[in-house]
């Protein structure tokens, strides 16, 4: 195990990890008996990194082997979850949204035409 450690470290290789369940390996044995491992990895340099810039690892399904097999994924479908700020008009009159803007100071803002 040192000498594999030691390509990982030399090849400046990363395991970019996975999402869902960890284990890639199972004994495929009734529960009390079941013994399931993280064995095998996906391991990328950095070079890859640079060119995908969020790769991600899927386990697919199990098709019998006692390995379950892994997808690199270079292009995941990203949600956009940031939605654009928008000031809503009714803010203004509220005294206390309109004292935290005031101590906010001089920011480099476009603000509503209200709040002056």
């Amino acid at each position: 195990m040192a000498a594999f450690n030691l390509f990982i470290s030399d090849n400046d290789l990363v395991d970019i990890g996975m999402t869902g369940r960890q284990y890639t390996w199972s004994n495929k044995r009734a529960e009390s008996e079941l013994i399931q491992e993280r064995l095998d990895r996906v391991l990328v340099n950095g070079g890859l990194l640079q060119s995908f810039c969020h790769p991600t690892v899927l386990r697919l399904s199990e098709n019998g082997s006692n390995h379950v097999p892994l997808l690199l994924n270079t292009n995941p479908q990203v949600e956009k979850t940031k939605r654009q700020f928008k000031f809503q008009e009714r803010w203004c009159s509220v005294e206390e949204i309109r004292s935290i803007i005031r101590e906010a100071g001089p920011l480099q803002l476009k603000v509503h035409q209200c709040i002056f």
